[in-house]
């Protein structure tokens, strides 16, 4: 599908980015440096309907290319009001919709000036899938409290939301790796020279390392913080650590990228010249800015691979998969990036993830923290680096584990197949029209139903 450049920037820049991403993070920015000619009637009018362009736009495309029995499956909350509008012209296909986001509760989606709208185009799917059930049971509040809908549980203990005589079915699983691309990286070369090149730049040092995109809700100024409290409290560790951090640009962010990007280059400078001495020559924070196509998976497996510690401390993030691709690249090539002698010979790393992240969830080996309290960060970095070799090995099995069981492939094939088994009428006498716009929806008839003959009741 292509779109001009003004319309692209309208609709993903402005509304999804700056509009939209926010709410489905929990953040309703009523303080924060608000353009107001972005939210003046005017301005909200013109954002909506190129918003609703874009997904007619696809809704066309998906209409070109639908054979019957397809399964259609749409991905991303970009794309909110487009299984109602599939569904307006295909009622009888199977539509999938899948958010890597988090879901708002109900305080917090009710801001949006558009939420019925977008929660009535979400529910032209026949299932939505989230990574996690408290993602599941924040949708489902919504539409109780804002659509008036019912919800139920099937026999086989499975969520479904009642909505315009049909029942929509809710999906909870989170997304693993492609374990195949992986070890095709891991097995290639180019991995073992670039992992090589990332050790030799840290040569005779423990490796904590951190990958975020420079935006606030990463939580790298907390991050910086712990570690500023660590450094401060265990001296003996200067020159024998190095915190390496991988800035990704997230330039649709806009004033948020550029205020993030100017507070972490401010706080590793200071940080760099705060512990220079004769025994850290070396800067104790290395910072690297690169952009998204500079950091494909190809890249951050040789970079994870010689980590020892991966701290990630996002205060609110959706999908992220950096944990289990860390400690698939540790397992294949742990030999390469092993503990100093000071704290043991593992060849595992250990993981500090922010509780915020749903992979917290998954990652059962994890250490988990809230990044919020700097004191907890802190500590469990000291853990993490004084951790006993029995318990770092028993934490990399756990996460390991995971990493490789539930994999993207096995990920799709149970949603799919849980799409599949959505039981669907083919007959096109079993469901009408009502409304006008965009209130306009396809209702479905049960079995049996008999519409009201007027003349009879006269």
């Amino acid at each position: 599908v292509y779109i001009s450049q003004n319309m692209h920037f309208q609709f993903y820049d402005i509304y999804c980015k700056q509009q939209l991403w926010p709410v489905m993070h929990h953040i309703a920015d009523v303080y924060g440096p608000l353009n107001l000619n972005d939210i003046s009637a005017k301005a909200q009018q013109n954002l909506w309907f190129v918003y609703s362009t874009v997904h007619k736009m696809f809704r066309e495309k998906v209409l070109e290319l639908y054979q019957a029995k397809d399964l259609i499956w749409i991905h991303g909350f970009h794309l909110l009001l487009l299984p109602s509008f599939i569904r307006r012209r295909i009622p009888s296909a199977k539509i999938g919709y899948f958010f890597h986001t988090p879901f708002p509760s109900s305080e917090i989606w009710r801001t949006i000036s558009r939420r019925e709208e977008l929660l009535l185009g979400i529910l032209g799917a026949d299932q939505i899938g989230f990574h996690l059930y408290e993602y599941a049971r924040h949708f489902l509040t919504n539409c109780q409290r804002l659509m008036g809908c019912g919800f139920d549980t099937t026999g086989s203990g499975k969520m479904v939301i009642q909505v315009d005589g049909r029942e929509v079915a809710l999906t909870c699983i989170h997304v693993g790796v492609d374990l195949l691309r992986v070890n095709e990286i891991l097995n290639n070369k180019v991995f073992e020279d670039g992992m090589r090149a990332w050790k030799e730049r840290f040569a005779g040092k423990i490796v904590v390392a951190g990958m975020d995109r420079l935006e606030r809700l990463k939580g790298i100024p907390l991050k910086l913080m712990a570690i500023d409290q660590f450094m401060a409290e265990n001296p003996q560790w200067l020159g024998k650590i190095v915190f390496t951090l991988i800035g990704i640009s997230a330039i649709e962010r806009g004033q948020d990228y550029r205020q993030t990007q100017h507070d972490v280059k401010i706080m590793v400078r200071e940080l760099n010249l705060k512990y220079l001495s004769n025994k850290n020559k070396d800067p104790l924070i290395y910072f690297e800015e690169r952009a998204d196509k500079d950091i494909r998976l190809a890249q951050r497996l040789p970079f994870f691979a010689v980590a020892d510690v991966l701290m990630i401390t996002s205060t609110r993030d959706g999908l992220n998969r950096y944990p289990m691709e860390f400690t698939l690249a540790r397992q294949k090539h742990g030999e390469f990036a092993d503990m100093k002698a000071a704290v043991g010979q593992p060849n595992q790393g250990v993981v500090v993830i922010s509780e915020f992240v749903s992979s917290a969830r998954v990652m059962r080996g994890a250490l988990n923290v809230n990044p919020w309290r700097v004191q907890e960060v802190k500590m469990a970095l000291q853990r993490a680096l004084e951790m006993e070799q029995g318990e770092r090995a028993d934490r990399t099995r756990r996460n390991l584990e995971y990493s490789q069981r539930l994999t993207t492939a096995n990920w799709a094939t149970q949603v799919l197949s849980d799409l599949k088994g959505v039981e669907k009428s083919q007959d096109p006498d079993s469901s009408y029209a009502v409304g006008f716009g965009m209130n306009y929806k396809i209702m479905d008839l049960k079995a049996g139903f008999n519409p009201l003959d007027v003349k009879e009741t006269c």
